[in-house]
């Protein structure tokens, strides 16, 4: 059985950056990916600047598809405009910003095992043991950032209720 100090699953900007900052503290570090990357995220791609500011590295411009200066507020067929005059907020596209974020996890010294999907995790006294599509691994820590749908989740809460599920729509509308 393979065995790690920190199973980080999911590597999104969550998951992926939890795991370079346990690479870079020194922990054999492994960051779990059902999919392959990069693919193609149905979530935004918004980057707050107090977000971006957070970050310990410049965020290369090439992954900067559009610097917001200005919130539109819609409801129904009204909708409102409002110039900030300065940038507010980023858009990067996900599915390269994520592959990204998960390549800078692997510079720190996480391992990436990108399409191998967790199936199921035990706790155990001083260890959890995880079964992922790859094989059994044991790790001191597991991080989960597996999204709504969450395997990890799924271990320490109920499952998640009708009234608590959203529907979720993704589109690519070009800007005008």
């Amino acid at each position: 059985m393979k065995s790690c100090d920190v199973a980080v699953i999911g590597a999104g900007p969550a998951g992926s950056t939890a795991a370079r900052t346990a690479a870079r503290s020194g922990l054999h570090t492994i960051l779990f990916e059902k999919q392959t990357f990069p693919r193609p995220k149905p979530c935004a791609g918004g980057l707050s600047l107090a977000a971006v500011n957070e970050l310990d590295f410049v965020l290369p411009e090439d992954l900067i598809e559009r610097r917001c200066t200005a919130i539109l507020v819609a409801e129904g067929v009204y909708s409102s405009r409002i110039e900030t005059g300065r940038e507010n907020a980023l858009m990067v596209d996900r599915a390269r910003f994520d592959h990204y974020l998960a390549a800078r996890a692997v510079e720190a010294g996480a391992v990436f095992r990108e399409g191998e999907a967790l199936l199921g995790l035990e706790p155990g006294k001083d260890h959890v043991r995880l079964a992922t599509t790859g094989g059994p691994w044991t790790a001191r820590i597991v991080i989960g950032a597996d999204g709504c749908t969450s395997h990890v989740a799924t271990g320490v809460r109920p499952k998640w209720r009708p009234d608590e599920r959203r529907f979720c729509l993704v589109a690519d509308v070009p800007c005008a």
